[in-house]
Protein backbone atom coordinates (compact mmCIF):
# COMPACT_ATOMS: atom_id res chain seq x y z
CA UNK A 1 0.00 0.00 0.00
CA UNK A 2 2.84 2.42 0.78
CA UNK A 3 4.29 1.85 -2.70
CA UNK A 4 0.94 2.46 -4.35
CA UNK A 5 0.33 5.69 -2.44
CA UNK A 6 3.84 6.92 -3.21
CA UNK A 7 3.39 6.18 -6.93
CA UNK A 8 -0.19 7.48 -7.20
CA UNK A 9 0.78 10.96 -8.40
CA UNK A 10 2.77 9.36 -11.24
CA UNK A 11 -0.12 7.08 -12.18
CA UNK A 12 -2.46 10.03 -12.41
CA UNK A 13 -0.49 13.02 -13.75
CA UNK A 14 3.15 12.44 -14.69
CA UNK A 15 3.03 15.22 -17.34
CA UNK A 16 2.42 17.87 -14.67
CA UNK A 17 5.16 16.45 -12.45
CA UNK A 18 7.89 16.32 -15.10
CA UNK A 19 6.74 19.18 -17.33
CA UNK A 20 5.85 17.02 -20.34
CA UNK A 21 2.84 17.15 -22.63
CA UNK A 22 2.15 13.42 -22.44
CA UNK A 23 3.28 10.38 -20.50
CA UNK A 24 2.57 6.66 -20.70
CA UNK A 25 2.81 4.55 -17.57
CA UNK A 26 3.88 0.99 -18.43
CA UNK A 27 3.33 -2.13 -16.37
CA UNK A 28 3.83 -5.80 -17.14
CA UNK A 29 1.29 -7.00 -14.55
CA UNK A 30 -0.76 -4.04 -13.35
CA UNK A 31 -2.75 -4.29 -10.14
CA UNK A 32 -6.53 -4.35 -10.60
CA UNK A 33 -6.87 -0.85 -9.17
CA UNK A 34 -4.77 0.57 -12.03
CA UNK A 35 -6.94 -1.15 -14.61
CA UNK A 36 -9.97 0.38 -12.90
CA UNK A 37 -8.33 3.81 -12.65
CA UNK A 38 -7.42 3.92 -16.33
CA UNK A 39 -10.70 2.25 -17.29
CA UNK A 40 -12.45 5.24 -15.67
CA UNK A 41 -14.30 2.99 -13.24
CA UNK A 42 -13.26 5.09 -10.24
CA UNK A 43 -14.26 8.59 -9.19
CA UNK A 44 -10.69 9.84 -9.73
CA UNK A 45 -9.34 9.83 -13.31
CA UNK A 46 -5.92 10.24 -14.90
CA UNK A 47 -5.17 13.73 -16.21
CA UNK A 48 -5.37 14.49 -19.93
CA UNK A 49 -2.11 13.41 -21.53
CA UNK A 50 -1.56 10.57 -19.07
CA UNK A 51 -1.66 7.15 -20.70
CA UNK A 52 -1.28 3.57 -19.60
CA UNK A 53 0.11 0.50 -21.37
CA UNK A 54 0.39 -3.15 -20.42
CA UNK A 55 3.56 -4.76 -21.70
CA UNK A 56 3.40 -8.36 -22.86
CA UNK A 57 5.98 -10.88 -23.96
CA UNK A 58 5.64 -12.48 -27.39
CA UNK A 59 7.03 -15.78 -26.08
Amino acid sequence: MRYFLAELPLFVDTPAIVGAEVSVFCYHRPPAVLRRLYGRELAWHPAPGQGFAVLASLN
